[in-house]
């Protein structure tokens, strides 16, 4: 799962705000959210490679790369 904050200037939280998502490689599901009572808006990444991951919220956006790893075997 990944999770966007959504915060003004001052580092509080904005609810309701539109969040796209988009990834260069893997699926998103959702690919578009709205922020919740905390500003978090939440999508899940389903890969088996690394990917880069990009939240965008009005005219501001962030990039993470989120590395993808085995489980153990058991």
């Amino acid at each position: 799962m990944r999770r966007s904050f959504v915060l003004d200037a001052s580092g509080n939280a904005l609810p309701g705000v539109n969040v796209t998502f988009s990834a260069d490689t893997g699926q998103l599901n959702p690919t578009a959210a709205v922020s919740d009572s905390t500003g978090v808006a939440r999508t899940q990444l389903t890969t088996f490679q690394t990917s880069k991951v990009t939240a965008t919220a009005g005219s501001a956006t962030k990039e993470v790369t989120v590395t993808a790893t085995a489980a153990p075997t058991v």
